[in-house]
């Protein structure tokens, strides 16, 4: 009897072992799945660095160019000001004519329309 005694013993060792084999089989599993989880959400959040780090660099290079054009703007200012600053000043305009010759200024213009608008001119009939 003693053989079949230790058959029965070994026989629930060996079940035992089975069952404590399939939950850590169970739990590698388990842990299988969440490495893939954290494996894709790495990859996701690396191709968001990706891209964040593209638009870095794009927003860099925009930042350069803006700094570009805001220094030839500066010079651009810096050289307008200084012609401005070494030339003469404009003539000033010349006097208004007298008052008298204001009316005959006048006088001549509206003559010249009424010859250059009319067939006939006042002054040949």
């Amino acid at each position: 009897m003693r053989g079949t005694a230790e058959y029965i013993v070994m026989a629930e060792e060996c079940h035992s072992l089975q069952q404590l084999s399939q939950e850590r089989l169970e739990e590698v599993e388990r842990l299988q799945t969440r490495v893939a989880d954290q494996d894709e959400r790495l990859r996701a959040a690396a191709s968001e660095l990706l891209a964040s780090q593209e638009d870095c660099a794009l927003l860099r290079q925009r930042l350069q160019d803006l700094e570009m054009q805001l220094a030839a703007a500066h010079a651009a200012a810096a050289h307008a000001a200084h012609a401005a600053a070494t030339r003469s000043p404009p003539a000033p305009p010349p006097p208004p004519p007298p008052h008298c010759c204001r009316r005959t200024a006048a006088a001549s213009t509206l003559h010249t329309r009424d010859t250059t608008t009319s067939t006939t001119s006042p002054h040949t009939k």
